[in-house]
């Protein structure tokens, strides 16, 4: 107990600490699934040595034709605003098995595959 200017006893309170705010690496590494993606090209074109690296175009088409017939559209920008990219970046980060990924910029679904793609991948090599 302590006493306060007006001397009357008051009982401390004993509150927790509140925990520091998570960086967004932090968060990132809690939520990441863990993958085996080994190298990402943006803009770049594997050298020799680095073995194949898979369009993606070619590596997003049985994704984005399952989130389609989901939705009952022709095309996942069709679905309402926002969702039908929500739908792919999530569909992305859950992808446990990847391989190596070619992304060229000019593609539609580049800034979504950079954005799920560039935090699991151990080496990034970007093109200029």
């Amino acid at each position: 107990m302590s006493k306060n200017k007006f001397t009357e006893e008051v009982p401390l309170e004993v509150t927790e600490a509140v925990p520091a705010k998570k960086t967004k690496s932090e968060i990132l590494a809690e939520t990441k699934t863990p993958s085996s993606l080994e190298y990402l090209f943006i803009n770049a074109v594997p050298a020799t040595g680095f073995g194949e690296a898979v369009n993606l175009a070619s590596f997003l088409e049985p994704i984005c034709a399952q989130i389609c017939r989901e939705a009952g559209v022709m095309d996942y920008r069709m679905i309402d605003y926002g969702k039908g990219k929500a739908l792919l970046l999530s569909a992305l980060r859950q992808k446990k098995e990847l391989p190596r990924i070619l992304v060229i910029g000019r593609e539609d679904s580049a800034p979504i595959a950079i954005e799920a793609l560039l935090p699991r991948a151990k080496f990034v090599i970007h093109g200029v």
